[in-house]
């Protein structure tokens, strides 16, 4: 069987530093799947090459056996491939329902420009179905009393709530988070804690998490990778790999024992 996700000898260089070297990175099914590693380590821009955001300079990128190395971004969404950034981006003038909406232009796009134009019944049907699913969507992240209010109204940690909301919209089989939780007090980061756990769960979905908060990765993920400067350092389960001493070296610093994966910071 394929893995669900595969990416294979992935090098990206910016000029002449080497961001990624020869990278092998794959997810075999649904799970939460972490990885970690000091700033500049290369987690952000794996990320982009598996989003088709960046252009890798070498290697190859499967999903469920198709090969779309190639593909342009916009497309990665109907290959069932979503995302969240670093930094929030949510649409400042569009409500948090029209903001969770945008993630649903698959079902609308289909009613087609003529059949709006002419306000057709298959559309109205289409634009209410996408409604009725952002609102189920707000309801299942506690998001509900927020459907009306702008963005920039709302918390940060509701912010994220938001983007994750509107990454689930497009029903993918593999959502890619990039920090969801960083600069959050720590009752966000559990509640983000744990809606990555159930959303993983009920959904039978993968979720690759790029994170710097150690114990979070410890507490949700199967399988952790840790990298250092573009290199895949070390990978395996969590207890594995934090008790590996090239990692404790490299990542850990000066802590000296294993993580539990109870604490969240």
């Amino acid at each position: 069987m394929n893995p669900l996700l595969q990416a294979s000898q992935i090098s990206v260089r910016f000029g002449g530093v080497i961001a990624v070297s020869e990278a092998d990175y794959h997810v075999d099914g649904p799970g939460v799947f972490g990885i970690a590693g000091p700033n500049g380590s290369g987690k952000t821009t794996l990320l982009n090459v598996i989003s088709r955001v960046q252009r890798p300079v070498s290697g190859r990128l499967l999903f469920d056996g198709i090969d779309y190395t190639h593909w342009p971004t916009h497309k990665i969404a109907t290959l069932g491939i979503t995302r969240t950034f670093q930094n929030v981006r949510l649409v400042p003038t569009l409500t948090v329902l029209e903001n969770v909406m945008v993630g649903l232009h698959h079902l609308t796009k289909e009613s087609g420009i003529l059949a709006s134009w002419l306000q057709m019944p298959s559309a109205h049907r289409r634009e209410r179905a996408a409604r009725e699913r952002a609102l189920a969507l707000l309801s299942e992240l506690g998001l509900e009393n927020a459907a009306h209010r702008r963005p920039q109204e709302l918390p940060y940690g509701f912010q994220r709530r938001v983007e994750l909301a509107r990454a689930l919209a497009a029903e993918p089989r593999l959502m890619l988070l990039d920090e969801p939780t960083a600069g959050m007090p720590r009752a966000d980061v559990e509640v983000i804690a744990e809606l990555v756990n159930s959303v993983s769960t009920r959904r039978h979905m993968a979720i690759v998490l790029v994170e710097h908060n150690v114990p979070l990765l410890a507490q949700l993920c199967s399988h952790l990778v840790v990298m250092l400067a573009g290199r895949i350092l070390a990978k395996g389960t969590p207890d594995n790999v934090l008790s590996d001493p090239r990692v404790i070296e490299a990542y850990l610093g000066k802590l000296r024992h294993r993580v539990s994966p109870k604490a969240i910071n």
